[in-house]
Order: structure tokens, then C-alpha cells, then sequence
């Protein structure tokens, strides 16, 4: 395994794709792009992995509006995740899409 840590600017970040080099790094460098929006130059096909194709914006920025924000997955809409309360084998979506899995979630 080879750690490769880099920098970029905020207000453009821009770095080299290693995708080339390295093939197995194509779901990486897209799911770094759709939830950091941070842009890998040469890369074949930035898509998203983890949102749906027409998501506004990348959540895991700093400058990403939090809570609050109603979800669409496939036309469904889930009610925001402060209103309800869950019990302890909840599996269900959250409003940010993760998964509640395990005893204590």
C-alpha cells in the first residue's frame, strides 16, 4: 500500500490524477471529487459515487451547509434527521444518506 497525502488551494483545488499509474485508484479519486469537489486533472470520468448525479455541491467541504436539507433518492423525500425518534435496530436512511446499522445506532 502506498500513501500519497497532498495539498491544494480552497478556492480551486486542482491536483494531478494517478489514475494512469495507478488504475485501482479510479473510485478514490471519485469519491474524493464528489464529496470534497476536489478536482483530479486527467482524470477518464470524474462521476459521482456516493450522491445522486444531480447533487449541488460536495457536503464533506467546510463551506457545505449542514443540517437541515431535505434528500431526494429517487423521487422519495426523508424528513430531515432531528424530527422522529429511532430505536436501537433502526436501519433505515438517514436525511445525509448514511446507513444506521448495530445495537447502539
Amino acid at each position: 500500500m502506498i500513501r500519497l497525502e497532498v495539498t491544494c488551494p480552497d478556492a480551486d483545488p486542482h491536483i494531478p490524477s494517478i489514475v494512469d499509474i495507478y488504475p485501482a485508484n479510479d473510485w478514490q479519486e471519485r469519491e474524493t471529487w464528489d464529496l470534497m469537489g476536489i478536482v483530479f486533472d486527467g482524470h477518464p470520468s470524474l462521476t459521482r459515487t456516493a450522491l445522486p448525479d444531480d447533487w449541488v455541491g460536495h457536503p464533506q467541504r467546510k463551506d457545505y451547509p449542514l443540517g437541515g436539507i431535505p434528500v431526494e433518492f429517487k423521487g422519495a423525500v426523508n424528513a430531515p434527521a432531528d424530527t422522529g425518534g429511532r430505536t436501537t435496530n433502526d436501519y433505515s436512511f438517514t436525511a445525509c444518506g448514511s446507513i444506521k446499522c448495530g445495537p447502539g445506532h
